[in-house]
């Protein structure tokens, strides 16, 4: 396998624009693979212009609000190409279209089922917003000893985009945005290896959930959630700025089943009218949580000990919410350090609302507050 990465530097890009960055490649035939984590800003120009320059790929990615570039954190978009070497191995791609108001259903699934299942690795970029990834997701925890190992992201876009009225944090395949989509990549003949970083150790009293639906925690151990909330973020008889003041503090689950345990999640908002606090991920009753606080976790490390496997080609998937809880100079030292760890081998993703990270047999679950490493090496015959 072949990689290289591009970041770019403005948005939208043009057809010039990506002309000079395929005469950077000089691989000497168009990628097999272009995967684009761009803004949300002249998406679909951007788009265009791909399809001018390289019409024989296919090209994949999502909208995230900053992306990485090998060991830079940029703004404007990055492209990671791939080629694989031996004629006999596959890149399979498959989108699906599913809603709150038309959940997915049985046969829609299949090929999204086939494409992952004939790979030895998958990654998933799903609507950060509006396409129903429980559902999926639990259906893939069902089928997880079937499944090969897998890394995915939720898109991400500004908050101001809400008030644009356009739906959905957004994916796309080829030169057509998903409305409340999901892109499925198979890898066939790359093996694939997952590492995620927990930086956010537990703390205080564990309380059980009596009371959730969906993502929204309505009552724990009885008690009305935002009653709850309010003993920790209230100072000088003052509730404290909400979620703002709760980047640094997510949720952790200790859950009673073993795929539960240990999840992280993140506040989105918080209603005192209805008692209920949104998350970026479900709960369940019967759930056990308690606050989290920053530790000491890192990346850095993960990425230091795969560098000996030499990795061909890095996909670094991470929390908007832990983003926000580090400093600017934390986020680029950690980003920076990846890259040098890896003796700078091509390296791209992206920040969204949530990632999934599951080796072969492990829970294929949502996490906040992490980030999740891809690392892809082609297998030779």
């Amino acid at each position: 396998m072949q990689s290289r990465v591009i970041p770019l530097r403005v948005s939208p890009v043009t057809f010039h624009g990506l002309m000079d960055a395929d005469r950077q490649l000089d691989v000497g035939r168009e990628p097999d693979v272009i995967l684009a984590f761009l803004p949300s800003s002249g998406l679909q120009e951007t788009l265009s212009a791909m399809a001018e320059v390289w019409p024989g790929s296919r090209r994949l990615g999502c909208e995230t609000v900053l992306q990485y570039a090998n060991g830079v954190i940029g703004t404007k978009g990055v492209l990671q190409f791939l080629w694989l070497d031996e004629a006999s191995h596959r890149i399979h791609v498959q989108s699906l279209n599913a809603s709150p108001e038309e959940p997915l259903d049985g046969p829609s699934l299949e090929p999204f089922w086939s494409a992952l299942m004939a790979a030895n690795g998958g990654l998933l970029l799903m609507d950060g917003e509006r396409f129903p990834y429980h559902q999926l997701l639990a259906e893939m925890e069902r089928r997880r000893h079937e499944l090969p190992p897998l890394v995915g992201a939720l898109a991400s876009r500004p908050q101001r985009a809400t008030l644009q009225g356009t739906p959905g944090a957004r994916v796309f395949l080829d030169n057509e945005i998903l409305t409340s989509g999901c892109v499925a990549v198979g890898f066939q003949g790359v093996s694939m290896e997952i590492e995620t970083a927990r930086s956010f150790d537990p703390v205080g009293p564990v309380v059980r959930v009596t009371r959730a639906t969906g993502d929204v925690l309505y009552e724990v151990d009885g008690e009305p959630a935002t009653r709850w909330y309010r003993r920790f973020f209230t100072v000088d008889g003052e509730l404290l700025p909400l979620p703002e003041a709760a980047h640094d503090f997510p949720l952790v689950i200790e859950g009673r089943e073993p795929c539960r345990h240990g999840i992280l999640r993140s506040m989105v908002s918080f209603d005192e009218v209805s008692g209920g606090v949104q998350f970026r991920g479900d709960f369940r009753v019967g759930d056990r949580v308690r606050l989290a606080v920053r530790g000491e976790g890192s990346p850095v490390p993960l990425a230091e000990a795969a560098a000996d496997r030499r990795p061909q080609a890095i996909f670094a998937v991470s929390s908007i919410d832990r983003h926000l809880s580090f400093s600017r100079e934390k986020a680029i030292a950690e980003v920076s350090g990846i890259s040098k760890a890896l003796d700078q081998a091509p390296f791209a993703g992206g920040v969204g609302f949530g990632q999934i990270g599951a080796n072969i047999n492990e829970p294929v679950v949502l996490q906040n507050h992490v980030t999740t490493l891809a690392f892809l090496r082609e297998t030779t015959t």
